[in-house]
């Protein structure tokens, strides 16, 4: 997609328009300072958008732990160990891309992934004292257990599944607190088993300095693009784009802040016997779906309203670029057409799906309904075409606007003295 993106730019270039701006050195002998040119070019623009994009890619993404191999896999050798491989990659792949193409749908996941945390400490707080690890369960602590941080050997288990099962939120507290577990029984008490938080965020990839560098150029591109609306300069709809993508991107980063990232292998807790234990069987046979899983949770009520508050921000931001400098009208209306319905499609998502919610929440106590169930499949594949090809429209504008710029956008400000990447 973005290759096509590129050809559809390239091949509307006049390569007449090329110009190369001629500025005066300093004069002979040695200078103490000399300030940078008052003029950037098209790729000083490019970079530094791109630049944004991936810093905050690169650190932003926290993706639940992968699927492990276990004794039962039958793939051995180099192609067993390029499948897991790519497996895993594939995840990175294709949530790097949801992030690049709907940033709001992954700050969506993510404050789902919170709202599921916050509860799932409460209930880690209930259990007794003798199942708490050093200094108490924490929020790291409830993160890694949604992702799959915990997993348990089991013996005795049918063929289809695991010899490694993780039992996730509900069904991890619930394997805790059975009074015929054995993990509540062991002797040194599972307190002392349990990892610290900091035994937790120590297996994070987390790395200091490249928060630091994505910090400090979201900091400078947001600084650039507010200097330049301040003078009355343009801003290219490439710069608009990528402070709308930096804006959602740090609203993930700050929800998952505790949640620890590019973790790929888990904590082992003591071997978990069927038969000399019923309710944890009874566990893992009512919740037969989790054994596998290493998906994120499903989306619930009480946290689409922030995820479609987030996707109306992201359309506001390309509906501020509504009398920017265009190639053409064509490319204006695009423009205006794609940002509204960008914004507008999960508004409509969210209209056609309160109806039947507001009658089903007469009838259960849950209010965490699932948004999913009560929109049909063909509304949900209609507003997910048009979301898609309105955002990749957009994508291809923001390109092709590159090369059809005033004069104006090319003069830099004093941001440029920032240091930054680009």
């Amino acid at each position: 997609m973005l290759f096509c993106i590129l050809l559809l730019a390239a091949g509307s270039t006049d390569a007449s328009t090329f110009v190369r701006p001629n500025c005066t050195i300093p004069t002979e002998g040695l200078h103490g300072f000399v300030s940078a040119p008052n003029v950037r070019g098209t790729l000083d623009i490019l970079w530094s958008c791109l630049a944004t994009i991936i810093a905050c890619t690169y650190t932003v993404l926290h993706l639940n732990i992968p699927e492990q191999r276990d004794e039962k896999d039958r793939d051995r050798g180099w192609e067993g160990d390029v499948k897991w491989w790519w497996k895993s990659m594939r995840t990175t792949i294709n949530w790097t891309l949801v992030t690049v193409l709907a940033p709001e749908w992954y700050s969506g996941t993510a404050i789902q992934e919170l709202t599921d945390a916050r509860r799932l400490l409460c209930d880690l707080q209930r259990l007794p004292k003798v199942q708490h690890p050093a200094r108490g369960w924490t929020l790291a602590h409830a993160f890694f257990v949604n992702m799959g941080g915990f997993r348990i050997p089991v013996q005795d288990i049918a063929d289809e599944w695991p010899s490694l099962i993780v039992l996730k939120g509900e069904s991890f507290v619930r394997l805790l607190q059975g009074q015929e577990s054995i993990l509540g029984r062991l002797e040194p008490p599972l307190g002392r088993i349990l990892p610290t938080e900091s035994d937790i965020l120590d297996r994070s990839k987390s790395d200091r300095f490249a928060k630091s560098v994505t910090i400090l150029q979201v900091s400078y591109f947001c600084i650039s693009c507010f200097v330049r609306l301040g003078r009355d300069l343009p801003i290219t709809l490439l710069e608009l784009g990528t402070l709308g993508f930096a804006a959602c991107s740090m609203v993930s980063y700050a929800v998952l802040f505790k949640k620890p990232r590019a973790v790929n292998s888990t904590i082992l807790l003591p071997d978990l016997k069927l038969g000399a234990c019923p309710s944890a069987a009874k566990i893992i046979k009512d919740n037969e779906p989790l054994l596998k899983s290493s998906g994120t949770s499903k989306w619930k009520s009480d946290t689409w309203i922030p995820t479609i508050l987030l996707s109306l921000a992201l359309g506001a931001i390309h509906i501020a670029g509504w009398n920017l400098a265009f190639p053409s009208q064509v490319d204006r209306w695009l423009w205006r057409s794609c940002a509204i319905a960008s914004a507008a499609s999960p508004i409509l998502w969210m209209a056609l799906s309160l109806p039947l919610l507001a009658m089903t929440k007469t009838s259960l106590s849950d209010s965490a309904i699932v948004i999913g169930a009560w929109v049909t499949a063909e509304q949900q594949a209609v507003l997910t075409v048009v979301y898609v090809i309105a955002r990749t429209v957009l994508m291809a504008l923001m390109v092709r606007s590159l090369f059809f710029l005033p004069p104006e956008a090319f003069t830099t400000t004093w941001a440029t003295s920032i240091p930054h990447l680009g």
